[in-house]
């Protein structure tokens, strides 16, 4: 399979975080979580913005240490192999606290690179 440009790989991780925050407002916080199909879709785009990160060169990295590059990996990684274990108490905060900061710290790296 042929590699994707950087800015396609940011491209694919601004849309991850943005479904992620959509899904995540439709519902209350109670019903999110009672609702498999929710949760499950969240979890894929989790998995894809790991993958993602994961892809990213490391000189488009360095542009921007304050994105936590590695644990978007890592937390792609144990939604993929650990899916039975996942613990939505710890899980949450990550989509409230820090999916809208590495959007806007992604968003700001996007914008230096060509399209």
């Amino acid at each position: 399979m042929p590699k994707r440009y950087p800015d396609l790989l940011l491209d694919d991780m601004l849309d991850c975080l943005k479904t992620i925050q959509a899904y995540t407002g439709l519902l209350p916080m109670a019903d999110l979580l009672a609702s498999g199909l929710h949760k499950d879709a969240i979890i894929r785009n989790f998995e894809v913005l790991g993958e993602a990160a994961n892809k990213v060169p490391e000189a488009i990295r360095q542009m921007a240490p304050d994105i936590p590059w590695q644990q978007m990996v890592s937390l792609r990684n144990r939604l993929i192999h650990e899916y039975h274990g996942i613990d939505w108490d710890i899980l949450l905060p990550v989509i409230l606290e820090d999916v809208p900061r590495v959007e806007t710290l992604l968003q700001q790296v996007r914008q230096q690179l060509p399209r």
